[in-house]
């Protein structure tokens, strides 16, 4: 499994969940292990573990970074009332149902 995340890391796989879960689950294989796993297969997965997750920060820099970047919090030209308006016109025959 190890090596399937490896291989999933060397394509840029984009979906940051699915590659946390795919570290989340080697390391909890290796954790039921316990003293029953080889020293060479540990090593290797806390190196893969390691290696996601140095990836995983670089990532989430790069979207704080571009977030810090965006446009900043101005208070004064709030409208409330515009920006919290909901329309949902096809909603009337499913409220009357409930109702």
């Amino acid at each position: 499994m190890a090596g399937i995340v490896e291989c999933a890391m060397r394509e840029n796989l984009r979906d940051n969940s699915l590659l946390f879960c795919m570290r989340v689950k080697i390391c909890a294989r290796i954790y039921k292990l316990g003293a029953a796993a080889p020293q060479f297969v540990i090593q290797r997965v806390e190196g893969v573990a390691e290696d996601v997750e140095g990836l995983l920060q670089k990532k989430w820099k790069g979207i704080q970074n571009k977030q810090a970047k965006s446009s900043r919090w101005d208070a004064d030209n709030l409208d409330i009332t515009a920006d919290t308006t909901l329309a949902l016109p096809q909603s009337k025959p499913a409220a009357k149902r409930i109702l």
